[in-house]
């Protein structure tokens, strides 16, 4: 017997001290009490020069593993018992926060404790992962299009983000795999099968609330369970569930929206045969299908990588360069060039500032202050952008020091021919402004034209009468009013969306004599999204909340009166922001010249959708505050007479 375990030792000698990586090496030296768990793995797939594929994926993750961690704690168990109790409206959700936070006290990750992966995972769990990884990469029909790079990064990972590693595969594998068999019959494509599976996703009712980034990354289990959350917990689920299922899927992601508020977005893509990728929006979209909105716009695209990347600021950066805590993970791979057409954005630098810095921000404004979205090395004071998005986009050139961006430039438009034009007040030429928004119009402006009004006596409408058509090319946003003139009385009463629209309508009222007619609501159609717009959002007195239905070929919504009853009047308001200049609120208008914003004076509204300031500097990059009510902001430029909100 001792014969026999001299040879064993003196393998297992050898692999630990002469045969690893020296970056394996490293990370197994920093994982203390748990460095066995992690050799464990390496001596598992050491034994069997078959598995010698296996163990460079256990190399590749090992070796990333140093960087990675997950929350736990107490408070963050308390809180999940109560994610059962999330909806769609964020209302109600904030409330069911708070009541959560007047016991436990409110929810934060300074409270949890941080655990690194490499002084916590067990080597079960990391060979479950990597056996099933394999398992999926070899018997799915085009895994064969894949490389072990690729799969490196887009199956094999045991993790996305900050998420407990309860990522079980096989539990995944048996629910989803059978559902391939007729992509595997007919030979086809990684796209076809992400499309079968995503299919299945959207059929889950989806809890949608944005109030869920506070918390850490959730795990495949819960994401499963709940189906809650905004995109990134849709993208999450997708690469969990696409990855068990050798689907080879990753997450990229815009750090800000160049055209909204405070708030970027994230998707998903599928890598294809030829090894392009194309992008979607799990659970949502299909690759293939357009998920981005025209009316939010693209600053830069990044991907998410689980190995470091190597061009990322964080690893070329020398380790006391001062950079914008974004661009400290080393796992963002920039790839704008999928996405849009990238030119080169030459900006001069101010030569004093420049002699002292390495690096230049590209910075897009998110309604309260100028964001970091891409960076580029400073050489002769000049900085060249390479990956900005060219859709008439403002962008403001900036350095980073002590915890502070420092304009390095003017702001300037970058048109969709990638010429900048720069912002520079013009104090020369003063301008009188008409100003109609303070934020660009929503993509549902409209949504009500071509709607109509109808009564009848029957609850399916099947005689109903018209009572008035909206126009065409309505785009209001504020409250309407019809005065009608009926000489017979109906039962029922309703708004008819436009064929083909989702029916959405903030405030519904019917009236006679002044008096609001009552009764109880009604509507042909399936409530999307419910509880958060179902019917009651038409009668709450909230213009933010709102009734949209599912898809339907006409929808609707209306009030059963209990009897037949006549009505002179029908007050309605659109689905809206409500940002348009509201009559006695107070606007403040700031602009920039100099490296700040300048106020050009506060004024009280005379009247709605209008606000009106003179001898205002030109060619400037403006800022309207309303200082009553109101978050959402937009820098704006005035052209040719005309605000253009960016």
């Amino acid at each position: 017997m001792k014969k026999k375990s001299i040879p064993l030792l003196l393998a297992i000698l050898l692999f630990s001290c002469t045969y690893l990586p020296r970056d394996v090496r490293n990370v197994l030296k920093a994982a203390g009490e748990n460095r066995p768990e992690l050799e464990k793995v390496l001596r598992y797939y050491s034994q069997n020069p078959a598995d010698s594929l296996k163990l460079k994926a256990a190399y590749f993750l090992i070796r990333n593993m140093d960087d990675k961690f997950y929350y736990d704690g107490k408070l963050l168990d308390i809180y999940s018992q109560y994610f059962n109790l999330i909806s769609d409206d964020d209302v109600r959700n904030r409330k069911v926060l708070d009541s959560i936070a007047a016991i436990y006290g409110h929810f934060s990750l300074d409270r949890l404790e941080r655990k690194a992966d490499l002084e916590n995972l067990k080597a079960e769990y990391l060979i479950n992962n990597i056996d099933m990884a394999f398992k999926v990469w070899v018997e799915q029909p085009w895994g064969k299009d894949i490389s072990f790079d690729q799969f490196c990064e887009c199956i094999l990972p045991y993790r996305i983000g900050t998420e407990k590693p309860e990522y079980d595969r096989s539990k995944i594998y048996r629910q989803y795999n059978s559902l391939l068999d007729s992509v595997r019959i007919a030979g086809g494509t990684a796209i076809d099968a992400c499309s079968v599976i995503n299919n299945v996703l959207k059929r889950k009712l989806w809890k949608l609330t944005h109030l869920l980034s506070v918390f850490p990354d959730f795990p495949p289990n819960a994401l499963l369970e709940y189906h809650m959350g905004d995109c990134r917990e849709m993208t999450s689920m997708t690469i969990f569930v696409m990855r068990a299922l050798g689907i080879p899927v990753i997450g990229d992601f815009t750090p800000q929206w160049g055209s909204r508020s405070r708030m970027g977005h994230n998707w998903n893509a599928v890598l294809g045969k030829e090894g392009e990728y194309q992008s979607f929006l799990g659970t949502i979209s299909n690759p293939g299908i357009k998920h981005l909105p025209d009316d939010y716009k693209l600053t830069v695209a990044y991907r998410k990588t689980f190995a470091r990347y190597p061009q990322s600021l964080a690893m070329v950066k020398r380790k006391n360069d001062e950079v914008p805590p974004f661009f400290e993970n080393p796992h963002l791979k920039v790839v704008s060039e999928e996405y849009f057409k990238c030119f080169d954005v030459n900006i001069l630098l101010d030569k004093k500032e420049a002699e002292s810095e390495k690096y230049a921000y590209a910075c897009v404004f998110n309604t309260v202050k100028w964001v970091p979205v891409s960076w580029s090395n400073i050489k002769d004071n000049v900085v060249v952008f390479t990956n900005l998005s060219c859709d008439n986009i403002v962008y403001l050139p900036a350095y980073y020091s002590k915890g502070e961006l420092i304009p390095a430039n003017a702001p300037f438009v970058l048109t969709q021919g990638g010429k900048k034009n720069y912002l520079i007040a013009d104090n020369s030429h003063k301008q009188d402004m008409t100003l109609c928004r303070k934020y660009p119009y929503p993509r549902y402006v409209g949504n009500m034209a071509d709607g109509k009004f109808q009564a009848s006596n029957f609850a399916d409408f099947r005689d109903s009468t018209d009572l008035y058509r909206i126009p065409k090319r309505d785009s209001s946003l504020t409250w309407q009013q019809i005065s009608l003139n009926l000489d017979k009385a109906f039962r029922y009463y309703r708004y008819l969306g436009k064929k083909g629209g989702d029916g959405s309508i903030a405030e519904l009222e019917f009236y006679f004599n002044s008096n609001k007619v009552t009764g109880n609501l009604i509507s042909g159609n399936k409530v999307a999204f419910a509880p958060a717009n179902a019917l009651e959002k038409v009668n709450d007195g909230d213009i933010l909340t709102f009734f949209v239905s599912g898809k339907a070929e006409r929808a609707w919504i209306g009030i059963d009166c209990g009897k037949q009853v006549k009505i002179d009047k029908i007050k309605y308001m659109p689905r809206n922001d409500d940002n348009n200049i509201i009559k006695d609120q107070t606007y403040e208008l700031v602009y920039w010249e100099k490296g700040q914003w300048i106020s050009a004076g506060a004024q009280v509204a005379k009247e709605d959708n209008r606000l009106i300031y003179k001898n205002i500097p030109s060619s400037a990059l403006y800022l309207l505050h309303n200082l009553t009510k109101g978050k959402e902001e937009s820098v704006f430029t005035y052209e040719n007479g005309k605000q253009i909100l960016r």
